[in-house]
């Protein structure tokens, strides 16, 4: 038994069952199924040897995915098309996930979410007889209870990609479609703030705040414009002559090739020139040079580790071209006239309101709407409500000397932080304790 004959089975057993269903898009290991506005996707997932080991099975044993992608994303950038111009979303790319699990343990192996095949191939007829069954059941019945648009909406847990795509079907015949959506859409901001400045790069925020700026309800003025044509200056040369004579005018201190800091009070706040990785430049035929630049935040009194570049920060807010080089680029600058004119235009107010606690705690204050129409690539400070906003504004209160306020972003912080998982109280209290008791 071997990964060929496994693959063998799958095109014999099970493909046409689900080609019989409407799957019309096959390879080795993945099924695919498509319709007006999602596209249904069903996947054999192989392991390597090293997974293999770790899971206690053959590299041949294999885990059934399901997934339902919403079309239109701005993920679909990257993602390979069919001759007919359709998306082929991989597995991981859809919005909702679910696996097959074994209803009783057909093969001996104890793990409901593997289907074991033994090296002799023993197991074989009752793992895809069990598969056969699960396909033609739950597999079914799961994509059906994913096809009702309203449904969806209701059920979306945080993940704001779903809301906001689904947001879109909505035809606007009456107002109370429109209320739905602007609901969609505030979640789909609130969401987009959650993410973390680690886990979320200028590429990653512009393809989310893409999903969001393309919406007909959305906010945000002159989103994705494009240019005719693309000059790349040098910006290593040009940020020295023109970036960082502007930023030490406003009180920058600390300059290296790239990044620029500033610290006031225990506040920092950086701005930062990231080139453009070249992976993703290549797939979109751009030329070298192009490159990002972000602005950060942080509370040094708080910070768990030291903030050394612009993925430490607490806060960042990506600047945007007010003419992008490419659709698949709308955060990449070309040269560094057009830094200039984005930090007038934007970023100069941003660094000067999150500078001065006084200022950034009623700004961190304003709805998530009229943040993101003023921000829609800042990304950090969590949504509305969240332990992560709490902990900005309880600080911010700290720093200027606000006994009342503080006292009421701790209690909402702690409220917050009580409905988080087990295993992250102890971590978020003892931030919560460091910004209650610093300075005290």
């Amino acid at each position: 038994m071997n990964s060929a004959a496994v693959n063998k089975l799958i095109r014999s057993e099970i493909w046409p069952l689900l080609r019989a269903q409407g799957f019309t898009q096959f390879d080795s290991r993945t099924a695919r199924r498509f319709s007006s506005w999602r596209t249904e996707v069903v996947n054999f997932q192989s392991f390597n040897s090293y997974t293999a080991d770790g899971i206690g099975c053959t590299t041949f044993s294999f885990a059934v995915n399901l997934g339902v992608h919403l079309d239109g994303g701005a993920g679909e950038r990257w993602m390979a098309r069919d001759k007919h111009g359709r998306c082929l979303p991989a597995e991981y790319h859809c919005e909702f996930r679910t696996r097959l699990l074994k209803r009783t343990v057909v093969d001996g192996f104890a793990s409901p979410d593997i289907f074991y095949v033994d090296a002799e191939g023993r197991t074989t007829e009752a793992v895809f007889r069990e598969v056969q069954e699960l396909v033609d059941g739950f597999a079914l019945r799961w994509f059906a209870e994913h096809a009702d648009p309203e449904l969806l909406i209701a059920r979306t847990p945080g993940g704001f990609v779903g809301a906001l795509q689904l947001s879109r079907l909505h035809q606007l015949q009456s107002p109370a479609d429109e209320i739905a959506a602007r609901a969609a859409l505030e979640r789909a901001m609130g969401c987009a703030f959650d993410f973390l400045p680690l886990f979320s790069d200028a590429t990653y925020a512009e393809a989310h705040g893409d999903e969001i700026c393309r919406h007909p309800l959305a906010p945000v003025a002159g989103w994705g414009r494009v240019a005719e044509t693309v000059s790349v200056a040098d910006w290593k040369s040009d940020v020295v002559a023109k970036l960082w004579p502007r930023l030490r005018q406003i009180g920058f201190q600390q300059f290296s090739k790239s990044t620029a800091r500033r610290e006031r009070g225990g506040i920092l706040t950086m701005v930062a020139v990231v080139p453009m990785e070249n992976a993703l430049r290549k797939r979109a035929g751009l030329p070298e040079g192009l490159f990002h630049v972000g602005l950060g935040w942080a509370d040094l009194r708080t910070v768990d580790t030291p903030v050394r570049r612009l993925a430490d920060c607490q806060i960042i807010a990506w600047l945007r071209p007010s003419v992008a080089p490419s659709a698949l680029a709308l955060t990449a600058f070309s040269d560094m006239d057009s830094v200039v004119e984005s930090m007038e235009r934007e970023g100069d107010e941003w660094l000067s309101v999150m500078a001065d606690p006084a200022m950034a705690m009623p700004f961190l204050q304003l709805p998530d709407w009229e943040l993101f129409r003023r921000y829609p690539l800042m990304r950090g400070l969590g949504a509305r409500g969240s332990v992560e906003r709490y902990l900005a504004l309880a600080g911010l209160a700290r720093l200027c000397g606000d006994r009342d306020e503080l006292q009421r972003f701790v209690a909402a912080a702690e409220t917050a932080i009580s409905m988080m998982r087990d295993s992250m109280r102890p971590h978020l209290l003892a931030r919560l304790g460091r910004i209650a008791s610093y300075g005290s």
